[in-house]
């Protein structure tokens, strides 16, 4: 037994290498990537929870169970920056003058406080990295026979958080005034209003979250690069699961900015000969907006909850599928080539599309199903599985295969749980 006891992947195959397993379990794996820390960093996929086979493998023989790959989460956006409060108004002054003129007050009057600035935007979340491969991650010539993978799972990862939109300022205080003496008024004083307050500004709205990561192949993902094989016989896939990434969280909008006070108004003055009356004080600013909050980052997609492959020509048979989920395709997600011969592929999820896993398989693709069983799979509307004529992009023989009204027309196999285990 090879157990990393969650510490990271329990192996690693270089490239230029040919490596056989046999009688072996691999388990406890669990290999991440560091989350991105800027934007300008490369989105963090992460591969092969228990296995990751850059050079041929072969497992013979080999229990993968209870290992999981997790990608990396997204960077959290910037808070936006806070907007300037505004200044006081200059507090009037004590005047004299003669005449009427209408500049003679200016110097008593409180100057008005500003207004604030607006708050700035936040930097939305970033997109998280994909998973690809629970138990095994594989981009070379594969084979794998007499085994078993269960239990594993491929994690999307979380996207960032975005940043919170800036705080409005705060409006400034209005300037308190003076009063002016009229040397014309048979000395009499008089009080002029404060100023009034400056406006608070408008927060900013928050920012959006990242969305979660993508996930391909609970127990395995193979990519058949440069012609790579793929052999996959007497194995059983029981239990595995690709999980969609969680959207990152909403950035919360910017706090108002609060109204400045109005200047106090001027009182009577006791040396001026006949005081005037107090004066009022300036008006209050006005507040400002709060900003609202972003939205939540949408969670990523994840497709095959047992097998993904992206491979021309993967020859799978005598195998069992059973128990597995993901989004698209609960058991297989198929692009390329690929035949299943002698196949069960019984009783697995899919939240969106494709029970049995193989209604996410592109129409221009070529796969064959022959010799096997395709039944109690359900997809997220409840529909059993699809329509191979329309999905496949191939040809099924001499298979039982339960699809929407077709169904009614095949013999059910009566599984029993028993079967399976």
């Amino acid at each position: 037994v090879l157990d990393a006891g969650g510490a990271g992947r329990v192996l690693l195959i270089r490239r230029g290498t040919k490596v056989t397993i046999a009688n072996l379990t691999v388990t406890g794996g669990k290999f991440t990537v560091p989350a991105a820390k800027t934007k300008d960093d490369e989105i963090a996929d992460a591969v092969g929870g228990g296995i990751a086979a850059y050079g041929e493998l072969i497992l013979d023989t080999v229990a993968v169970t209870g290992n999981e790959v997790i990608g990396g989460a997204g960077f959290g956006g910037a808070n936006g920056k806070n907007g300037a409060n505004g200044k006081a108004g200059t507090n009037g002054k004590f005047a004299r003058c003669s005449g009427n003129s209408g500049k003679c007050p200016n110097r008593a009057y409180g100057r008005g406080g500003s207004h604030g600035s607006n708050g700035g935007p936040g930097e939305p979340g970033g997109r998280a990295g994909g998973a690809w491969g629970g138990g095994l991650y594989s981009n070379n010539h594969l084979t794998i026979r007499n085994s078993v993978f269960s239990a594993n799972r491929a994690i999307g990862g979380t996207g960032g958080k975005g940043g919170n939109g800036g705080k409005g300022g705060n409006g400034g205080r209005g300037g308190n005034s003076s009063t002016f003496f009229n040397t014309q008024g048979l000395g009499k004083c008089y009080s002029v209003p404060g100023g009034s307050g400056g406006s608070g500004a408008y927060g900013y709205y928050g920012a959006n979250g990242g969305q979660g990561g993508n996930a391909f192949g609970g127990a395995l993902f193979a990519y058949g690069s440069d012609g790579a094989r793929i052999s996959i016989s007497n194995v059983i896939v029981l239990a595995n699961a690709a999980t969609v990434g969680t959207g990152g969280m909403r950035g919360e909008g910017g706090a108002r900015g609060e109204a400045g006070g109005g200047g106090k108004g001027a009182k009577a003055e006791k040396k001026c000969v006949f005081p005037g009356g107090n004066s009022r004080s300036g008006s209050k600013g006005k507040v400002g907006g709060a900003g609202k909050p972003g939205n939540p980052g949408n969670p990523g997609f994840s497709f095959g909850g047992a097998i993904a492959l992206n491979t021309r020509g993967a020859d799978i048979a005598n195998v069992v599928v059973s128990g597995n989920n993901a989004r698209h395709g609960g058991a297989f997600y198929l692009q390329g080539s690929a035949a299943l011969r002698h196949a069960t592929i019984v009783g697995n999820q899919a939240q969106d599309k494709g029970g049995a896993a193989l209604t996410y398989i592109r129409s221009s693709n070529d796969v064959t199903i022959a010799n096997s069983l395709v039944w109690g799979n359900k997809a997220g509307k409840g529909e059993p599985a699809a329509d191979p004529a329309a999905d496949l992009g191939g040809t099924v023989q001499f298979a039982r295969w339960e699809w929407g009204e077709n169904a009614k027309s095949l013999i059910n196999p009566r599984l029993q749980a028993s079967c399976i285990e």
